[in-house]
């Protein structure tokens, strides 16, 4: 019967801390309001942190487990796609990319027009540009879950080296190397 009120024991302190851990951290400073409801929530609150403290004293080997899991093994951070000065690669005109990136489909499937089924997509991009940003080409790679994403494409770019808008055009995977 000593084991079992130890076990009780710890897990009251351990799920009593990890509340107070958790209310002191609260996101959002919450200002507090002084009429009738205000006493109902705070009252509803407080029954609320008895109820997860007497359960959290019966399974916290439980919540420990999951506190070290998550201190061991972070949650995946997505990465957004942005390109960056890095990954520009060079400075072109309007009349050399549309030159350059013309469809030929002997099979006539695709329309003869640059980009293809892509130009209504380019032309919204050229129609964003203003004469004064400079239009470059890029290739960007970053890390996703479990592949390197590759995206190439074109960006406008600002007098002060500031990408504005981007047109992407080839978008894919490569496996991430284990090593």
């Amino acid at each position: 019967m000593i084991y079992f009120f130890i076990y009780l024991g710890i897990g009251f302190t351990y799920a009593l801390g990890d509340m107070v851990h958790h209310n002191f951290t609260k996101k959002g400073n919450e200002t507090p309001k002084l009429n009738e409801e205000s006493n109902f929530e705070t009252i509803k609150e407080l029954l609320s942190l008895c109820v997860a403290v007497a359960v959290g004293t019966l399974i916290w080997p439980i919540m420990l487990y999951f506190h070290i899991d998550g201190l061991i093994n972070p949650p995946y951070k997505y990465e957004e796609f942005s390109v960056k000065p890095s990954d520009l690669l060079e400075k072109l005109s309007v009349e050399k990319i549309e030159q350059k990136e013309i469809i030929n489909d002997p099979l006539n499937s695709v329309p003869t027009l640059p980009f293809g089924h892509l130009n209504a997509e380019w032309e919204e991009f050229k129609s964003k540009c203003i004469t004064s940003e400079e239009i470059w080409s890029f290739k960007a790679e970053y890390d996703d879950y479990s592949n390197t994403v590759i995206k190439v494409g074109y960006a406008a770019v600002s007098e002060h080296n500031i990408v504005l808008t981007t047109f992407i055009c080839e978008d894919y995977f490569k496996d991430i190397e284990l090593s």
